[in-house]
């Protein structure tokens, strides 16, 4: 895929502030309908990407991309760690899950 996210956060999102694992089970927290430390896709090819928006996982890939509603703005939460509300559905041409974001809840402070 031509769409990836603007950073390579494999060494800092390795391990929460507690210390503990971020892959110990907090990304499947039931409560959102996705979650993570949310990035903005760039296109290596100039195109448009699918979505505008990224959650990463601890070793730095997407694992759900993230279109916000209309009137929500996504920009101030980059690069932090968020709960996102919306409707779900899938990007075929990603095989990737994705969101449409309606709420956005700030779960942690910025990536160091």
């Amino acid at each position: 895929s031509s769409d990836v996210c603007s950073s390579d956060l494999a060494s800092t999102a390795a391990v929460s502030q507690d210390g503990s694992s971020a892959a110990s089970g907090s990304l499947a927290d039931p409560r959102y309908d996705t979650q993570g430390w949310l990035k903005e896709v760039v296109s290596r090819s100039g195109n448009r990407p699918a979505a505008p928006y990224a959650v990463i996982d601890a070793e730095g890939q997407p694992y759900c991309f993230v279109t916000p509603t209309p009137g929500l703005n996504l920009n101030r939460y980059l690069n932090k760690q968020v709960g996102l509300y919306g409707r779900r559905g899938y990007l075929e041409e990603l095989k990737k899950p994705h969101v449409v974001a309606e709420r956005v809840i700030e779960l942690e402070s910025k990536l160091r």
